[in-house]
């Protein structure tokens, strides 16, 4: 089956790296009430170019998702600076933070308002070394795929948290794998703040694995409430920084089996509201499709949701 027609353009390919391989997902908006995925899969490097050549998908567009931790998001104050000087600015004010020459950094500036003050916003940027997003790029050419953009996992995350409806508050997601994690912070489509995780499912596992009943009145989970705090470090630095005041939910999404009782003691944990994601409330698949491969396709879903208004 291919995946798009060649004279489908407005169609899009998302692709991110995983352990040994690359997750594409491909979603059709034409005419759709909700995203029509058409393709999600993993599959290893050695096997892009002929996956692609078999699906018939060269020359089409890709956005590619940089790795988690790729990309590093930096505060910087350009307040007063011109819109043609804003990203020598940028350069200058974080060139003692990386460990590479700024010249070589790759930058995505955003501005983050402060909620109810109209026209103050802060100042962010993502950065990252041109030469580990060459390689990506080298990838994604070789296997004959034409790349439209480079994106970063928050960015690409938003766009899915975005399709939710009825989430005044916001919607946070902590975005969990085998050995690390992600926490973003959303509202109304905009994306306030993210957190990497340095604890993933194997880590979590462990810790849960001597306790019979985990999550149970009494019983503590060592690497879980790290988890806690870094969420809750997160949520007070989006109230003390950007007012945002009301918790938002918080989805949970786990690249692999969810442990046992793992949601309800983050539910316990926190103060928001915590509860396991089910992303086929918002997006159509066209077959059965295992909740543990979308968890894992999930940059590469919301790179495919990418369009000109994001």
């Amino acid at each position: 089956m291919l995946w798009f027609s060649k004279k489908n353009q407005t169609k899009r390919i998302g692709a991110f790296p995983v352990s040994g391989g690359t997750a594409v997902a491909a979603i059709d908006q034409t005419e759709k009430t909700r995203p029509h995925v058409v393709g999600c899969e993993v599959f290893t490097d050695a096997l892009f170019a002929h996956y692609v050549k078999t699906k018939k998908l060269c020359k089409m567009p890709v956005v590619d998702v940089a790795d988690v931790g790729v990309c590093s998001l930096l505060q910087v104050d350009l307040k007063g600076v011109a819109a043609e000087e804003k990203q020598d600015a940028i350069r200058w004010q974080i060139h003692e933070l990386l460990d590479y020459p700024a010249e070589e950094a790759i930058l995505d500036f955003i501005e983050v308002p402060i909620v109810g003050e109209e026209n103050r916003s802060k100042s962010f940027v993502f950065v990252a070394a041109a030469e580990i997003l060459a390689k990506r790029v080298d990838l994604i050419k070789s296997a004959g795929l034409e790349l439209e953009a480079i994106d970063v996992p928050e960015l690409a995350l938003r766009n899915l948290l975005e399709l939710f409806p009825n989430e005044p508050h916001g919607l946070c997601l902590l975005w969990l794998r085998e050995n690390s994690g992600l926490f973003i912070v959303c509202r109304g489509g905009t994306f306030f703040f993210s957190r990497i995780i340095n604890c993933g499912l194997q880590q979590i596992q462990q810790s849960m694995r001597p306790l019979a009943t985990p999550g149970q009145a009494g019983e503590t989970i060592p690497k879980v409430d790290e988890i806690v705090l870094e969420v809750q470090r997160t949520l007070d630095y989006c109230e003390s920084n950007f007012r945002l005041l009301a918790l938002p939910k918080i989805l949970l999404a786990v690249c692999g089996e969810e442990p046992e009782g793992l949601c309800s003691y983050l539910d316990q944990a926190l103060p928001a509201e915590v509860v396991s994601a089910d992303f086929q409330q918002i997006i159509d698949f066209p077959y059965e499709i295992d909740s543990v491969l979308v968890n894992c396709c999930l940059p590469a879903l919301g790179a495919a949701l990418r369009g000109e208004s994001r």
